[in-house]
C-alpha cells in the first residue's frame, strides 16, 4: 500500500450454514507487527424459503431419446436472497427419464421469482413421473421436489397394407408382394421382420433395418409354396420402442409339386423317327411338395397327320390331320410319390403308319388320401414318324421261255434298280428264292452271306435278277412266282418286287385223270367221254396205249367162273393218235363193256412227243340189282280210328347196282290227311344207289272204328312186287256215365240198340263185359222201361252211331282234291262228332232256397286212357253247377266221381222246368250230352175258411173251432202260426215306473185264441185239421188274426178271428132291503131278495158240495199253457159228474220232418260227415219228458261218435204240438255197409221206434297178406328180395305211400306210392341190402300212410353176414392207355329171371352196368375190361376187384390185377405233297384224363434245319382238348419246291393254377431213340397280386356303384363267394360265372360305396371259389360333405315330403332347424340304423314367396334342403 494511500477492501459473507457470526477483521502489516487493527464484524446467516410455483412440470408425449426442455418457476417470497441448485441426475445410466438442466444454479431475489431451464429426454416408452430435486443452499431440509411429468413414445409406423393375399399362385415359384413401412415419427424406427410359423414358405427381405425419421422403407414378402393347398402365415413386425405388428399372409398354391429334370412341358418335340420303331424319351419326376402323390399318366385323343398309303417321304404327311388312336405311352402309367423321392420315367412312341402324331398326355394325382384325381400336368407331344422311302425302277419283273425240241435253256437276267428317297439313311437286306437270284450290275451273283447295304438319302443302288429255266427237271409247263423282299433294318416295312418266270413245253391238260364207270348191268356196255385240250403254245402229237403187267390179270370175276379177256375186250379208246394245235381240243371216248359180274381196272398211257406222258385210271364193274325189306306186315295195334298212324317200311339196296321202285296204287291225298281206309306211302316212287336205304313212310286213317287190314305192293326195277300189309283196329276214348240214356221214343237209337244186341249175342265181345261191368258204378242204374243197361251194350251202341256217322262223313272227302288239306283236317275232326244218346240227370222237384245234389260216376271203358272235360260254361244262371275240372288220362277200368248241384235261388229261376243240356267233351274222342232236369217248385196250402166268429163266451170258459189244411202241391209244405191281437198302446207321457209295469202286465195278459197245433209239415196230398180256441178273459168283443206261414214261399194266408166275451152279473132284486127297527134279542125279521144270475153261485164258507168238487177236482191235470183243466160247462145247481180219479191219455208222439220217418244221411266217403235235423212234435194231451237212443248190430255204429243224437239228455216237450229238433250227426270213420239203424224214445216204463236212420260209407279196406318178413342171412353188399301184396276189399280207390325214411339204411320196398283201385291187388318187392355186419337187422313198425285210415304197418327181419372169400383172380397186361378184355362166366340156377348190378372196384377196370339172366340160364359172360391211364411200377400193380350181388343173398367176388405197361409210339406220318399245294394234315391228339387239358404245341424242323421261305409248316399254338375225348390238330405244309422235310410236333402241357397250393405230378416224355425220360413235378401257386384299385367318391347319404372286372379262368361253371372287410361297402354275397374260353373269360363285379362317416374308406374285397381260385380288390371311398338339395316348392297351407335316411351304421337323434317361422317341420327325432323315413314339412302361407332352408343335423354330419313357399293364389 502506497503511503497516504488507501485500500478499499471489501468483506464479503457468504455463509454455508445458518448461524450467527461473530468474527473481527485484523490487520496485520508486515514487519510492524501482528493484529496492528481490528474490525468487528458481525452477521447473521438465515435461508430464505423458496418454493416451487408448479410442482409438476408437464412435458406430454416426448419422442425417445429426444431432449425436451421445460421452464421450472421458482418463486423467493422472502426478504433476502436466496442461493438454489438443481441438483444433477443420479444413477442416470438405468434411469428411464433423463433430465438435466442448462443453468443448474442460480440467486434469487427477495421477492422475486426465476425460471429454471430444464431438459428431459425419455428413454422408455410410458408415462413417466421423474423427481428432479431443486436444493437451497445452505437449508439443511430436504431439497424441493419437482415433477417431471412425461409419456414415451417410440417410432410411429404406419404399415400398409394391413394383410397380403398372394390368391392363387404357382406352387415352386417365388411370388413377391411388397409391404411398405411409413416412419410417421421424428425419430428413426428399427424393425425386425420374420415368419410367425415354423418352416414357412415365405420369405422376408429386407428382415430388419432403419426407418429413417419421416421417411418409408419397403419389404418384400416372398412366397414359395411346395402343396396345392390353402397356405396361412402371418408376418411379425417388430418395431423397436413402438407397437408389434401382425400381417397376416395367405395364398392357394395352384399347379404340381412335381418335378422333372428335362425339358418336358407344355410341348415336347422328339423329332422324326421311323414308324414301327419305339420312340423313347427318359426323364426324372421329383416331389418336392410335402405330401405323397399317387400319379397316373393317360393322354387325350390323339391329332394325327394324314396317313401315307404308299410310304411318301415325310414332307408329303406335314400340315393334314386325321385322328387315330393313342400312340405314346408312358411307362409306369401309376407312380406313387412320397415327400422328396424321385422315379424314372419313359416316355415311348410308336406308330404303325407314317404320320405326324401330336397327342396330350395328361397326368393326374391323388394326393395323400384326398380321393380325387386331379389334372396336374399336361404336355403336348409331337413326334414325326416316318417310314422308308425307296424308289423302284419297277414293281413287276417277269421272263418267259419256250422248250422246243432240242433247244437248250439258258440263264437269263433283267435289271433293277433302288434309290433311297427319305431323310434318314436305310440299311437294305434283299432276298430272293429259287430258281431266281439277286445278281451285280455286271451279273455276278451276290453272296449268300451279303452284308445288308447301307443307302444315304438319295443314293441309288443298281441290281439284277437272274431266271434258271431248267430249275424243274420234269417237261411239265411251270411258271415260277417269287416276291424280291426288300427289308430295312431300321423299320419292319417289307417291299416287294414281283418275280414271275415262265416255261413252255408242249403239254396237254387232262379233264381228269380217272374214269369210274361204276357198276352196270350185266352184258351191258356204257361210254364215257373226256376232253383234253393243248393247253400250250407248241403244237402237241398224242398217242394212246394200255400199261400191261404181266403179273396181274385186270379183269377179275365175281360169282362165276373166270373167262380168258383181253383188257382191249372190255375198255375201248377213240381216237388212238392226233395232233393239236395250240388252244385246240379233242373228245376222247372210253367205252365199257360189262361182262357178266366182272371188275375191271387198267390205266391208259397217253404219250406226248416232247413232252410228258398222261395217265388216266379206268375202272369198271358189271352185277345185277339186290334189295332188302324190312318188315312185309305192319302191326299199327289200337289207334284213334280219326287219328292218321304213321308207320316206316326201310327198303335197302344190298347190291352194287342202283335201282328205281315204284308203289303200285300207293293211295291219295297228303300225309297229314290221306283218304280213310288207303294206305298212303311216301315216297311213291325213287331212286336208291347201291348200298343205301330208303325209309318209306307208311300214313293209313283207320276211318271208322273197328278192326281193319289193308295191303299195299312195292315193286323194285324189273323184278316181282312185293306184298305189305298193314292192319290194327281203329277205336277212341269214351267215358260211361252212372245215368240212364234216352232211348226211349227214339227211333233211331232203338234201331241201333237192337242191332248192338243182335251184335253181343253172337259172343263176339262178351268176354270183356264181365270186367267192365264190375269197373262202373256200384248200384247199376234203371232206364224209364226199367231195363237194365249193360256197359258192353252201350259201348257197342256208341261204336255203331259212330261208325255210321263217319261213314256218312267220308263220302265228303271224294268231292275234294287232296291238296286241299284243310277240309280233309275238318272232315277228320268231324268223325268224332256222332250224336249219341243223352244222359238223363233228374232232380225232380226242388224248392227254392234247398240245394240237391247228385254224385255221378264217370268211368273209362275203353283201352285207350280217356281225358275230358265239362263245358260248365253252358250251366250259367240256369241253377246248375257241376265240380268236374279237366280230368287228364284217366286209365282203363279207372272211375272218376263228380258233383252235380242244383240251387234254383241262386239263379233266381221262376218256377217251373228247367232243362240244360250238359256237354262232357273228350279228348281226341266224342261229346257226350247230359241233360239236366229240375222242377222248380215253391209249397203251397189250401184253406178251409179265411174266417173264425165264434159265438158269445163267458169269461173261465172256452169255444173251440176247426180249420183244414190241404197241400195241394208236389212239395211238402212246412207250415207254421202264430196269432196277432191288436195290443193297446201305452200312453208314453206316463211316469216311467208306471208305463213298465203296465207293459209287463201286458205280456203276461194270456192270448184269448190259441191254435193246436201251431206247425207241421204236409206231405203232398197230405191234409190235417188245427183246432182255434177262444178263452174270453173279461167282457168285449175280440178280433185277431190267424198267420200261416210256409217254409220257403212266398204265400202268406190269414184267418180272421172274431169272438164275444161275458162276464158274469148277478142281479138283485130290490136292490135295497129295509127290514126296519128291531129290538135287541127278538125273533128278528126277515125280508126276501130274488137274484137272477147266469152262471153257477155257491157260498164258500157254507157250500158243502163245492168244498167236495174242488176235492175232485185237484186229482185231475191238464197240462197246457195256462196250467187249467178243462170241463163240460155244467148247468146251475148241477153237480160235477166225474166217472174216474184219472184220465188215461194216449202218447201221441210224431216226427214232423222228415216225412216218412226215415232219415237218409245218404252214401258218404270216410272222413266225411252229414247232418240231419228231425222235428219232433208232442201231440199228446199231457206233457212227455223222454230221452232218445241209437240202436244198431253194426260194430262200426257202435264207435264213439260215429252217429250221434243231439242233445242227448233228456228231452221235455209240452202237450198239444210242442215240437223240437233233434241233430243226427253221421261222420263215419271206416267203411260201413248200407245199414238201418232204429231211434228208440225212452220214457218211464215206455220204449218205442221214433224213426229209422239209413245210410252208408263207401270208403277203402286196404291189407297186407302179410304184416312180417323173415329174410335170412345176406351176404355183405349182396341183396334178396320177397314179395308183399296190398289189397283193397272196400268200395274207392286211395291212394298209398310208404314212410321211405324209415326203411334206410337195410331196407327199400317199390313201389314207394301210388293208387290201388276197388278189388285191386298192388304187389310190392321188398329188397334186404344191409350195409353192415349183422346178427340181427329186425325193422319193425314199418308204416304205409292210407289216404282216409290208419297206416299199415309192416316188420321187417335178417342178418347180414361176410362176404366169402374171392373165388379167383383175373390178371391183365396190356400198353398204358390201351384196353383188354376177360370174360366171367355168370349162372342163374334159380326159376326166375335176375338182373344183376355188378360192384366194380378199381378205377382203370370198367364193365356193363347190368347184366340179365334168365331163368335157369347157365354160363353167361360178362366181360371186364381194363384201361389203365398210368404206368404200374414193378412193385405196385394196379388193384381192383368185382363184386356180383345175387338176388338169393349171395355174391361171387373177384380179385383184379393189371399191370400198365409203356405205351407204344403213336407212329410216323408220311405224306407225298405236290408243290405248291396247300396240304393239311388231321393229327388225333386224344386227352385221357376226366378233366380238360390244354396243350402247347411247339413244331421242330429235323430236317432241313433251317426252313427256307419257299416252305411252310405251320399249325396253332395251342389245342384244346375235352376230357375223356379227342380232337385233331390242324397241321398245314405248303411247299415251292421238291424236298424231304422232317419235323417234330412236341405237346407241351402248361400249369396255370387258379388256387394257392402245391401239387406234384408225374411226367413222361416217350421216345423211339431215347426211351422214356420220366420227371416229377413239383408246382407251387402262390398268391396272385391285388387287382387294380377301384376308386369311389360320392357325398354322404348317397349311394355310388362301379362295375369292375376280374378275368375268370375256371373252365367249368363256378361260383364265387364275395365278402368285403368293411360296412360302407356292399357287393352280392355270390356270382355265378360261365365255364371261361382258352384265354379266360371278364366276369364283371359290381361294388356299391355308401358311406357313412366323411372321409376316406378302405377296404378289400375278396372273391373266392372252389374252381376259380381268390382275388383281391382294394376299394378305397372318398366320402364328400352332402350337398344341399331343393328347392322344394309348398304351396300356401300345404305340405311336402322329403325323403331322408339314416346312413350311421347305428341309431343316431336327429334336429331338424328351420329359420323362418312361417314352416313347420314334423319328422321323428330318433333313426335306427340304415333305416328311412319321410320329413314333412309345411308351410303356413303368405302374400309373397318365402324362402328358408331345413337343416338336419346330427353328430355325423348335417343335411340342407332349401324351401321355397308360394304365395296363397286368394
Amino acid at each position: 500500500m502506497c503511503s497516504e494511500g488507501h485500500l478499499d477492501i471489501q468483506v464479503t459473507l457468504c455463509s454455508n450454514t445458518v448461524k450467527r457470526y461473530k468474527l473481527a477483521l485484523v490487520v496485520d502489516v508486515d514487519g510492524v507487527g501482528k493484529e496492528l487493527l481490528s474490525l468487528p464484524i458481525r452477521a447473521r446467516c438465515v435461508i430464505p424459503t423458496l418454493r416451487v410455483l408448479h410442482p409438476a412440470v408437464p412435458f406430454g408425449r416426448c419422442s425417445l431419446k429426444v431432449p425436451y426442455q421445460q421452464m421450472l418457476t421458482l418463486v423467493n417470497d422472502s426478504n433476502l436472497p436466496g442461493c438454489y441448485w438443481a441438483l444433477p441426475q443420479e444413477n442416470k445410466a438405468a434411469a428411464a427419464v433423463w433430465y438435466s438442466s442448462p443453468e443448474p444454479r442460480g440467486i434469487i431475489q427477495p421477492h422475486s421469482s426465476v425460471e429454471i431451464p430444464f431438459t428431459l429426454e425419455v428413454q422408455v416408452t410410458g408415462k413417466q413421473d421423474t423427481v428432479a430435486h431443486v436444493a437451497v443452499f445452505g437449508s439443511k431440509e430436504s431439497p424441493l421436489k419437482v415433477h417431471l411429468l412425461s409419456t414415451g413414445e417410440g417410432p410411429v409406423v404406419h404399415v400398409h397394407p394391413s394383410e397380403i393375399n398372394f390368391g392363387s399362385i404357382q406352387v415352386l415359384q417365388d411370388a413377391s408382394r411388397t409391404l411398405h413401412l411409413s416412419n410417421q415419427s421424428v425419430i428413426p424406427a428399427s424393425f425386425l421382420a420374420k415368419m410367425a410359423g415354423e418352416n414357412s414358405c415365405w420369405s422376408i427381405g429386407p428382415s430388419q433395418g432403419v426407418i429413417p425419421a419421416k421417411a418409408e422403407v419397403s419389404v418384400a414378402v416372398t412366397a414359395n409354396l411346395d402343396d396345392t393347398e390353402q397356405f396361412k402365415d402371418e408376418v411379425v413386425l417388430f418395431i423397436e420402442n413402438s407397437r408389434t405388428y401382425i400381417i397376416p399372409v395367405q395364398a392357394v398354391g395352384i399347379g404340381t409339386t412335381i418335378v422333372i429334370d428335362k425339358p418336358f412341358g407344355p410341348k415336347l418335340q422328339l423329332g422324326p423317327c421311323f414308324s414301327l420303331d419305339p420312340c423313347c424319351y427318359r426323364f426324372q419326376m421329383t416331389n418336392k411338395g410335402r405330401r405323397t402323390h399317387l400319379l397316373y399318366w393317360t393322354t387325350e385323343g390323339g391329332i394325327t397327320l394324314q396317313q401315307c398309303n404308299h410310304l411318301p417321304p415325310i414332307s408329303n404327311t406335314k400340315g393334314k390331320v386325321s385322328s387315330c388312336g393313342p400312340v405314346f405311352t408312358l411307362q409306369p402309367l401309376r407312380t406313387e410319390l412320397m415327400p422328396g423321392q424321385t422315379a424314372e420315367m419313359v416316355l415311348e412312341g410308336s406308330c404303325r403308319t407314317p404320320q405326324v402324331v401330336k397327342e396330350k398326355l395328361l397326368c393326374h394325382a391323388i394326393v395323400d388320401n384326398e380321393g380325387v384325381k386331379n389334372l396336374i400336368m399336361q404336355v403336348d407331344v409331337t413326334c414325326e414318324f416316318i417310314a422308308p422311302a425307296l424308289q423302284i425302277s419297277t414293281r413287276e419283273i417277269t421272263f418267259r421261255v419256250e422248250k422246243h425240241p432240242g433247244d437248250v435253256l439258258t440263264l437269263q437276267y433283267k435289271p433293277v434298280s433302288l434309290k433311297n428317297m427319305c431323310s434318314l439313311p436305310l440299311s437294305v437286306v434283299l432276298a430272293l428264292e429259287q430258281p431266281f437270284s439277286i445278281c451285280t450290275a455286271d451279273q455276278q451273283p451276290l453272296p449268300a452271306d451279303a452284308q445288308p447295304m447301307k443307302l444315304r438319302s438319295g443314293e441309288e443302288l443298281q441290281l439284277c435278277i437272274r431266271f434258271n429255266p431248267a430249275y424243274e427237271e420234269d417237261l411239265l409247263i411251270w411258271a415260277a412266282e417269287k416276291a424280291l423282299k426288300i427289308k430295312f433294318l431300321e423299320h419292319p416295312h417289307e417291299e416287294q418286287v414281283t418275280v414271275r418266270g415262265e416255261v413252255y413245253f408242249p403239254n396237254l391238260q387232262m379233264q381228269t385223270t380217272a374214269l369210274d364207270f361204276g357198276c352196270i348191268l350185266n352184258d351191258t356196255k356204257d361210254v364215257h367221254y373226256m376232253e383234253m385240250t393243248n393247253c400250250s403254245p407248241l403244237v402237241v402229237q398224242y398217242h394212246w396205249s394200255f400199261l400191261k403187267d404181266s403179273q396181274v390179270n385186270p379183269v377179275r370175276f365175281m360169282e362165276t367162273e373166270p373167262l380168258a379177256l383181253g383188257v382191249e375186250e372190255v375198255f375201248d379208246i377213240l381216237p388212238l393218235h392226233g395232233e393239236l394245235q395250240p388252244g385246240q381240243s379233242q373228245r376222247i371216248a372210253f367205252t365199257f363193256f360189262g361182262h357178266a359180274n366182272t371188275v375191271t381196272q387198267v390205266t391208259a398211257l397217253c404219250r406226248v412227243e416232247g413232252g410228258p406222258s398222261y395217265k388216266v385210271a379206268l375202272r369198271g364193274e358189271a352185277s345185277r340189282i339186290s334189295y332188302l325189306l324190312d318188315t312185309s306186315e305192319i302191326d299199327c295195334g289200337l289207334q284213334v280210328f280219326n287219328k292218321v298212324t304213321e308207320a316206316a317200311v326201310t327198303l335197302q339196296n344190298s347190291g352194287k347196282l342202283g335201282f328205281a321202285f315204284v308203289v303200285l296204287s300207293p293211295g291219295t291225298g297228303t300225309a297229314a290227311s290221306p283218304l280213310p281206309g288207303v294206305p298212303l306211302v311216301v315216297p311213291s316212287t325213287g331212286y336208291i344207289e347201291p348200298g343205301k336205304q330208303q325209309v318209306l313212310k307208311v300214313y293209313y286213317l283207320p276211318g271208322v272204328p273197328g278192326v281193319f287190314c289193308r295191303a299195299f305192293q312195292i315193286q323194285v326195277g324189273h323184278l316181282e312186287p312185293e306184298k305189305i300189309s298193314v292192319k290194327g283196329e281203329g277205336t277212341f276214348p269214351r267215358i260211361h256215365l252212372d245215368l240212364p240214356r234216352n232211348i226211349k221214343g227214339n227211333a233211331k237209337y232203338e234201331k241201333i240198340l237192337e242191332k248192338a244186341k243182335e251184335k253181343l249175342d253172337k259172343g263176339s265181345q262178351r268176354d270183356e263185359a264181365v270186367a267192365l261191368g264190375e269197373a262202373v258204378a256200384a248200384e247199376p242204374r234203371m232206364d224209364d222201361s226199367g231195363t237194365l243197361w249193360d256197359v258192353q251194350l252201350q259201348m257197342q251202341m256208341e261204336e255203331m252211331l259212330i261208325e255210321e256217322h263217319a261213314l256218312e262223313q267220308q263220302k265228303a272227302l271224294t268231292s275234294r282234291p287232296p291238296e286241299d288239306t284243310a277240309f280233309h283236317q275238318r272232315v277228320h275232326r268231324r268223325l268224332l262228332k256222332a250224336e249219341l244218346p243223352e244222359y238223363i240227370l233228374d232232380f225232380g222237384y226242388v224248392v227254392p232256397g234247398d240245394i240237391h245234389t247228385h254224385i255221378v260216376k264217370i268211368t273209362n271203358p275203353g283201352h285207350y286212357p280217356a281225358s275230358f272235360h265239362g263245358d260248365g260254361y253252358v250251366l250259367y244262371n240256369t241253377g246248375f253247377s257241376v265240380c268236374l275240372d279237366h280230368v287228364k288220362r284217366l286209365p282203363y277200368c279207372e272211375t272218376k266221381t263228380f258233383e252235380v248241384c242244383f240251387d234254383p235261388q241262386s239263379a233266381s229261376l221262376p218256377l217251373g222246368k228247367v232243362d240244360v243240356l250238359l256237354p262232357i267233351k273228350v279228348t281226341r274222342g266224342p261229346t257226350f250230352q247230359v241233360r239236366l232236369r229240375a222242377v222248380v217248385a215253391e209249397p203251397s196250402l189250401c184253406l178251409s175258411r179265411d174266417r173264425l166268429e165264434f159265438s158269445a163266451v163267458q169269461c173261465g170258459q172256452c169255444q173251440e173251432e176247426t180249420i183244414q189244411l190241404h197241400n195241394t202241391f208236389q212239395v211238402p209244405c212246412k207250415w207254421s202260426i202264430s196269432v196277432n191281437v191288436p195290443v193297446k198302446e201305452v200312453d208314453k207321457h206316463l211316469p216311467a215306473s208306471e208305463h213298465q209295469k203296465l207293459l209287463e202286465e201286458m205280456k203276461s195278459t194270456p192270448c184269448v185264441f190259441e191254435v193246436l197245433p201251431s206247425a207241421g209239415t204236409l206231405a203232398p196230398g197230405q191234409q190235417c185239421h188245427v183246432q182255434v180256441r177262444f178263452s174270453p178273459m173279461e167282457e168285449k168283443c175280440y178280433q185277431g188274426e190267424l198267420q200261416i206261414r210256409i217254409c220257403q214261399s212266398s204265400q202268406r194266408l190269414q184267418v180272421l178271428v172274431l169272438g164275444h166275451g161275458l162276464e158274469p152279473r148277478l142281479e138283485f132284486s130290490p136292490s135295497e132291503l129295509e127290514l126296519g127297527p128291531l129290538l135287541p134279542q127278538s125273533c128278528g125279521e126277515e125280508g126276501a131278495v130274488v137274484m137272477k144270475s147266469p152262471c153257477e153261485v155257491y157260498s164258500l164258507e157254507f157250500d158243502e158240495q163245492h168244498l167236495a168238487e174242488e176235492q175232485l177236482l185237484q186229482t185231475l191235470k191238464d197240462d197246457n199253457c195256462h196250467n187249467s183243466l178243462l170241463l163240460p160247462p155244467c148247468a146251475p145247481g148241477e153237480k160235477l159228474t166225474v166217472e174216474a180219479q184219472g184220465r188215461d191219455i194216449k202218447m201221441k208222439v210224431d216226427v214232423v220232418d222228415p216225412p216218412g220217418k226215415v232219415v237218409k244221411l245218404g252214401n258218404l266217403w270216410t272222413g266225411q260227415t252229414v247232418k240231419k235235423i228231425v222235428t219232433i212234435a208232442n201231440n199228446s194231451a199231457a206233457p212227455l219228458a223222454f230221452k232218445l237212443r241209437v240202436t244198431s248190430t253194426v260194430p262200426e255204429l257202435q264207435e264213439a261218435g260215429v252217429l250221434c243224437l243231439k242233445p242227448s239228455k233228456e228231452l221235455k216237450l209240452k202237450p198239444r204240438g210242442d215240437t223240437c229238433k233233434v241233430e243226427v250227426t253221421f261222420c263215419p270213420k271206416r267203411r260201413i255197409q248200407p245199414f238201418t239203424a232204429q231211434v228208440l224214445l225212452e220214457c218211464p216204463g215206455l220204449v218205442r221206434s221214433l224213426f229209422v236212420v239209413r245210410g252208408s260209407c263207401q270208403g277203402s279196406l286196404v291189407s297186407l297178406d302179410q304184416d312180417h318178413l323173415s329174410f335170412g342171412a345176406v351176404v355183405h353188399r349182396s341183396y334178396t328180395c320177397q314179395r308183399v301184396v296190398m289189397r283193397n276189399t272196400g268200395d274207392r280207390g286211395v291212394r298209398f305211400m310208404w314212410d321211405m325214411e324209415s326203411f334206410q339204411p337195410d331196407f327199400s320196398i317199390s313201389p314207394t306210392k301210388g293208387y290201388i283201385s276197388p278189388g285191386m291187388d298192388v304187389p310190392f318187392v321188398v329188397t334186404f341190402r344191409p350195409s353192415k355186419l349183422s346178427q340181427a337187422v329186425q325193422y319193425e313198425g314199418l308204416r304205409c300212410f292210407i289216404q282216409g285210415s290208419e297206416p299199415l304197418l309192416l316188420t321187417l327181419a335178417g342178418s347180414c353176414v361176410e362176404v366169402p372169400d374171392t373165388k379167383e383172380t383175373l390178371t391183365f397186361t396190356c400198353n398204358v392207355r390201351e384196353r383188354q378184355s376177360q370174360t366171367i362166366l355168370l349162372s342163374n340156377p334159380s326159376s326166375e329171371a335176375w338182373t344183376l348190378q355188378p360192384i366194380l372196384e378199381g378205377k382203370y377196370w370198367k364193365g356193363p352196368e347190368f347184366i340179365h339172366l334168365e331163368a335157369r340160364q347157365k354160363e353167361k359172360a360178362y366181360q371186364v375190361t381194363y384201361r389203365p391211364l398210368t404206368m404200374s411200377s414193378e412193385n405196385k400193380k394196379h388193384q381192383g376187384s368185382i363184386f356180383f350181388p345175387l338176388p338169393d343173398g349171395t355174391g361171387l367176388h373177384y380179385h383184379l390185377e393189371g399191370t400198365a405197361e409203356a405205351p407204344r409210339c403213336s407212329g410216323a406220318i408220311s405224306r407225298q405233297v405236290p408243290c405248291r399245294i396247300s396240304h393239311t394234315e388231321l393229327i388225333p391228339v386224344s386227352n385221357w384224363l376226366h378233366r380238360p387239358q390244354r396243350f402247347l404245341v411247339v413244331i421242330d424242323m429235323l430236317k432241313p434245319e433251317n426252313l427256307e421261305s419257299s416252305s411252310v409248316l405251320q399249325g396253332c399254338s395251342y389245342i384244346d382238348v375235352p376230357s375223356s375225348a379227342k380232337e385233331d390238330y390242324q397241321l398245314t405244309f405248303l411247299s415251292y419246291k421238291e424236298g424231304v422235310f422232317s419235323a417234330k410236333a412236341n405237346l407241351v402241357l402248361e400249369y396255370q393254377p387258379l388256387k394257392t397250393g402245391e401239387s406234384t405230378g408225374h411226367l413222361v416224355l416217350q421216345s423211339s431213340d431215347l426211351g422214356s425220360l420220366s420227371y416229377k413235378l413239383q408246382l407251387k401257386a402262390t398268391s396272385s397280386r391285388p387287382e387294380k384299385p377301384v376308386y369311389f367318391r360320392t357325398t354322404l347319404g348317397s349311394r355310388q356303384t362301379i362295375t369292375t372286372k376280374i378275368r375268370n379262368f375256371a373252365q367249368e361253371k363256378t361260383e364265387y363267394l364275395l365278402q368285403t372287410d368293411c360296412a360302407d361297402f356292399q357287393t352280392a354275397k355270390s356270382i355265378s360265372a360261365a365255364p371261361a374260353s382258352s384265354r379266360g373269360s371278364d366276369l364283371n363285379v359290381e361294388v356299391t360305396f355308401e358311406p357313412c362317416h366323411l372321409g376316406e374308406a378302405k377296404a378289400t374285397l375278396q372273391l373266392s371259389s372252389a374252381l376259380g381260385g381268390q382275388y383281391c380288390i382294394p376299394l378305397i371311398g372318398l366320402a364328400l360333405p352332402p350337398e344341399p338339395q331343393g328347392p322344394f316348392l309348398i304351396p300356401a297351407g300345404g305340405t311336402t315330403s322329403i325323403s331322408f335316411r339314416n346312413v350311421f351304421p347305428k341309431s343316431m337323434a336327429f334336429q331338424y332347424t328351420v329359420k323362418h317361422p312361417a314352416f313347420a317341420v314334423r319328422a321323428p327325432g330318433m333313426l335306427r340304423a340304415k333305416s328311412s323315413t319321410t320329413i314333412t314339412v309345411s308351410f303356413t302361407g303368405g302374400p309373397a314367396p318365402v324362402t328358408s332352408r331345413l337343416v338336419v343335423s346330427c353328430p355325423g354330419g348335417s343335411w340342407i334342403y332349401h324351401l321355397r313357399g308360394l304365395p296363397s293364389t286368394r
